[in-house]
């Protein structure tokens, strides 16, 4: 395959979102192909590979400036009637509308932020291979670098969790309890903005401490009674 086949205009865009909407059973080979052609779009204008990496500026701009009108031929595509915005609908059908079409043009905000992340690791977009690219491929490269600097992500997340607890553990309960409320508000409104959570349809999703986080500050210590003399 050639990787021109890949370079598309937005009209095209507009009509792979289009289809690809009602045409649910081929999606992961839609998302392929819109991936493709976003880094397509960006390689034409970033040049052939020569020289040094370009930094990580100049190539975010170029996938900006092309993702941006891709992603607004997404929005276009994916539209039907049943989800069409109207100056007399009422707000919370409008609301449900706008929703339900920035769930379908999911697949677009994806490859853009998967590349991006793979560009900020230290990728090199003029090198990928259009014909082949894939986001697991990119999510794969992303993962390895992290891994790189200090272990996987779960073992880097248990770590500050036990720092956390240690820390709090020196303080008395109070300004304990208020440290730790703090760190789980940030944490929730962080896992609030997490996109295909219950918070898209009204509901909250509440974190709950891992069982193996156990808290050791604040135990009441019992002395030890004194050991009784031989006879």
């Amino acid at each position: 395959m050639s990787k021109n086949q890949y370079v598309m205009t937005e009209a095209q865009i507009e009509a792979l979102a289009a289809e690809r909407t009602t045409s649910f059973m081929l999606a992961e080979g839609f998302d392929g192909t819109y991936l493709r052609a976003l880094v397509a779009g960006v390689q034409a204008k970033l040049g052939p590979k020569r020289g040094r990496r370009p930094s990580d500026d100049s190539q975010l701009g170029v996938v900006e400036a092309i993702a941006g009108p891709f992603y607004a031929a997404v929005l276009r595509g994916v539209v039907t009637p049943d989800i069409a915005l109207d100056a007399t609908l009422e707000a919370a059908e409008t609301t449900r509308r706008t929703r339900e079409r920035n769930r379908r043009a999911t697949f677009a905000r994806t490859a853009k932020s998967t590349l991006v992340a793979w560009i900020e690791a230290g990728g090199d977009a003029r090198g990928l291979d259009v014909a082949t690219v894939t986001k697991g491929f990119l999510r794969a490269a992303v993962a390895a670098k992290r891994d790189e600097g200090g272990g996987t992500v779960t073992t880097r997340i248990e770590k500050a969790q036990t720092a956390i607890l240690a820390a709090v553990a020196r303080e008395g309960p109070e300004i304990a309890r208020e440290h730790l409320e703090r760190v789980i508000a940030t944490l929730q409104a962080a896992l609030d903005e997490l996109p295909g959570g219950d918070h898209e349809h009204g509901e909250t999703t509440v974190i709950h401490a891992k069982p193996e986080a156990v808290f050791r500050g604040h135990v009441r210590r019992v002395p030890a009674a004194p050991a009784r003399a031989a006879a």
